[in-house]
């Protein structure tokens, strides 16, 4: 005969109520039950269940941790009943029980009855309220491995000394600098390899962390038996990921640069970190938090795991604070239902179609094993592209403030929308398959784009320019002509990019070119590329330059447009041809007079190539039949369409599929993002539509 439930022995928690179970840790000698002297083995884990009201709960600490393999399991004797945990959670466990600060504990595979679905689906909602009231959330990465004792010192070692450099949590490159002065062995390479694996392990990219460790009040990271603060976890992290962007590359040598750049990346850390941030200022600001949308947070959740896909909904519920949420937790629904009724609930609620540029049968590497609408997003998997809504300070408005019309079937498959379809693909590059690896498509995208430089829209600028601004996925607007920046901060945004991006084509058309110039000069004896300043610069004569057999116009334009140039009139007529022509309207306002030598020290070379990562990254480049240039999914075809729904500040491209059309994904079309197809259709050139999507 089984043993009875130990959930059953504390009573069924009243919904009503808001009743929660705590655990708290007990001796052998405690429990005078005879029912389980097989369990009272020395070593063994006792526990003890209490269950209350959640507002007058007593002082308790909540645990955020990685389940898993279920396979693995160990018992624990919970209420004089056995039951079995992972193995992680009981090693977390009995370094827990050595604590003298451990009093009750909130753990969802103890708390929650795991069997019970009804009591998941009122207890997940109760999540946000249980973290945020916890006195502190241990954060377990597991056992000591790989050198984890010296990654936990490094983090301690950061965050104290950035704190002391910047109490307030602001860097520049004075207070970074600061900061390295006092902090001892701060590039310790194997430091850094320890850390890279600590950051590396499976904890840091579960859904579920971004509600558990972004609601504590206080947060303790825990490793074994180290311990450190995770605000100075968070602090330091922060600052490694944004390290390339602030200028102080000469602190380190390369390879632990490289280290930086990458830490986190693969994980969602930087989000939680973030997210910390924004619910720590929101909450001194005496606001509800997080302060972010329920969009954001669900794009946030899909670079994250879950063992239930469900949960990259479920998993972030806590965030969502007192806005109204279109779906409550219920484990009843399937996957496709709940994604379904997710986003179909989302567009009621918001009357707004933005969910659906998330969306899109071309965006993702392979096929998925769901069954869901195209304009249904997967939100179980990312993908193979970073969607263009998640573009930081992206403020696109295709379909300038238009109100949706639209009507969802009844069962939920079919999504009727208004909107226009505007022009189709008539050309595209091979798409970019693995990002960071070299920058040579670029190259082929500027070539393919070089073919039809004569047709580009929209034609008022430079079409290099228009180029360019699709590589960064651009979010100016343009008024009468003239180019109108958000911000001085924006303009410097865009132009440190702009520098960023003639550097790396600069540098790219002077390889190109090298072995030609070299030749020249070795057969007539003139110097065509000279050394200067004691040989950290050049100065190239582009005018001497005369065996240019083999080499393309976009190559020769690259290398004369170059702070190298000795012939300033050169370099300034192939300048005007990017900035545009004195006294054009949207002449930009160009601030540099200089290229770095070697661009990998450039933090401008380095900011360009961050973005042009995030938006061309497994793309296509695409040229439509009228002329426009744009970055679409790589599921792309020549002859799909490309529309803008109304509520949707996204161009979509979209595939006819018998009477109904499928979403391929989102796209950046120069010149479709700011309203201008609206702008068409009130002239009369385009026309409105009723566009059914399945």
């Amino acid at each position: 005969m089984s043993p009875p439930s130990p959930y059953k022995s504390t009573s069924q928690l009243r919904d009503a109520s808001r009743e929660i179970r705590l655990a708290a840790f007990i001796s052998p000698s405690q429990n005078d039950s005879a029912k389980c002297d097989r369990a009272h083995a020395p070593g063994r884990i006792h526990l003890s269940l209490i269950t209350i009201e959640l507002s007058k709960a007593p002082t308790y600490e909540a645990l955020s941790y990685l389940w898993g393999d279920a396979s693995v399991a160990e018992n624990v004797v919970l209420n004089d009943s056995e039951i079995t945990v992972t193995k992680n959670l009981h090693t977390c466990l009995r370094v827990l029980r050595n604590r003298n600060d451990v009093g009750y504990l909130w753990i969802d595979a103890i708390c929650i009855d795991q069997t019970s679905v009804e009591e998941k689906n009122t207890q997940v909602p109760l999540m946000r309220d249980i973290y945020s009231g916890a006195r502190c959330v241990f954060i377990w990465l597991g056992p000591h491995a790989d050198d984890s004792e010296r990654a936990m010192s490094m983090l301690r070692r950061w965050g104290e000394g950035l704190e002391a450099a910047s109490p307030s949590g602001t860097f520049y490159t004075e207070t970074v600098i600061r900061a390295v002065d006092g902090i001892e062995d701060p590039f310790n390479e194997e430091d850094l390899a320890a850390v890279e694996s600590l950051c590396s392990r499976q904890y840091w990219s579960r859904v579920w962390i971004m509600q558990e460790v972004v609601l504590a009040n206080d947060a303790l990271v825990l490793c074994g038996e180290d311990e450190v603060n995770y605000r100075l976890v968070r602090t330091t992290l922060q600052l490694w990921y944004h390290w390339n962007r602030l200028g102080v590359g000469h602190l380190n040598n390369a390879s632990a640069k490289i280290k930086f750049a990458t830490m986190g990346s693969a994980t969602n850390i930087t989000t939680v970190n973030s997210l910390a941030l924004e619910r720590r200022k929101a909450k001194n600001a005496g606001e509800d938090v997080p302060c972010t949308s329920i969009l954001s947070l669900i794009r946030g959740a899909r670079s994250s795991q879950a063992t239930d896909p469900r949960d990259k909904i479920f998993g972030v519920y806590g965030l969502f604070g007192s806005q109204k949420v279109p779906l409550n937790p219920n484990y009843t629904l399937n996957t496709e239902e709940v994604y379904t009724q997710f986003t179909a609930g989302y567009i009621l609620m918001t009357e707004n179609l933005d969910v659906v540029s998330l969306s899109g049968i071309g965006t993702y590497k392979e096929d998925g094993e769901l069954e869901l609408p195209s304009w249904v997003p997967d939100y179980s998997r990312m993908t193979a592209s970073v969607p263009f809504s998640y573009i930081e300070h992206a403020s696109y408005r295709a379909d300038r403030g238009t109100t949706p019309s639209f009507t969802l079937s009844n069962t939920l498959k079919d999504v009727t929308a208004r909107g226009i379809v505007c022009d189709e693909v008539a050309d595209l590059s091979p798409g970019w398959k693995c990002p960071g690896t070299d920058s040579d498509f670029l190259w082929s995208w500027n070539s393919l784009a070089a073919s039809r430089k004569h047709e580009i829209r929209p034609q008022h600028l430079p079409w290099r320019q228009v180029f360019f601004r699709n590589v960064i996925a651009d979010f100016v607007s343009d008024e009468n002509d003239h180019t109108v920046f958000q911000s001085v901060d924006h303009e410097d945004w865009f132009m440190t990019r702009a520098h960023g991006f003639f550097s790396m084509m600069r540098w790219k058309a002077l390889l190109d070119a090298w072995g030609a110039i070299r030749g020249q000069e070795a057969r007539t004896g003139e110097v065509i590329m000279k050394p200067v300043k004691d040989d950290t610069e050049v100065c190239f004569d582009a005018g001497k330059f005369t065996d240019t057999d083999g080499l393309d116009e976009e190559t020769l334009y690259w290398i004369r447009n170059s702070s190298d140039t000795s012939d300033e009139s050169m370099r300034q007529r192939a300048l005007d041809e990017f900035i545009g022509e004195e006294g054009a309207n949207c002449r930009l306002n160009w601030p540099f007079d200089h290229y770095p030598d070697q661009v990998e020290f450039s933090p401008n070379f380095a900011r360009f190539t961050d973005v042009m990562t995030i938006v061309c990254g497994t793309r296509n480049f695409i040229i439509t039949k009228r002329g426009y240039l744009g970055v679409a999914p790589f599921g792309t075809k020549k002859g799909d369409s490309i529309c803008v729904l109304y509520g949707c500040p996204l161009p979509l491209v979209i595939r006819s599929a018998g009477t109904a059309w499928k979403i391929v994904g989102d796209a950046h079309v120069y010149g479709m993002m700011n309203g201008e197809m609206i702008a068409e259709l009130k002239e009369g050139t385009l026309a409105e539509d009723d566009l059914t999507f399945s």
